[in-house]
């Protein structure tokens, strides 16, 4: 099992509810999110060979509500797994490879304006490939 956690502000995370509409500062988030996501990799990490789970668990700053979706900050974990893969963490960011992503909130920070995104990754048994759906 990988673990990965990656300290992000608030004002450069991107969710699914705030994209910005142009595509010029849209990519421009990306790109400082991606550059900070590789300057906080690990030296060293353990390189994934097999086909993972792929768990976020996404930590919101100090008096975040409750009613904040973890699975919004897809647009952010994406960006991040891109990162593990440039990094040789993992082989490929396919269905091949990733066989699913599961999102979780972990608890508030003690600060405001942070989000800490966890990424770990478990070995998981061989999916079936793909095809057509068969009556039951």
């Amino acid at each position: 099992m990988t673990a990965i956690t990656w300290e992000i502000p608030a004002a450069q995370v991107l969710t699914l509810n705030r994209l910005p509409r142009d595509r010029h500062a849209l990519d421009a988030r990306k790109k400082r999110i991606r550059a900070l996501a590789d300057r906080q990799l690990p030296a060293m990490p353990e390189p994934c060979f097999w086909m993972v789970a792929a768990h976020w668990t996404i930590r919101y700053g100090k008096g975040t509500t409750p009613k904040a979706d973890p699975v919004n900050c897809a647009p952010t974990t994406k960006i991040l797994l891109d990162s593990c893969v440039a990094a040789g963490i993992l082989t490929d960011d396919s269905p091949q490879f990733i066989a699913y992503e599961l999102f979780a909130r972990g608890p508030n920070l003690d600060v405001r304006g942070l989000y800490w995104v966890t990424l770990t990754l478990t070995p998981t048994a061989a999916m079936p490939a793909a095809g057509p759906c068969l009556p039951i």
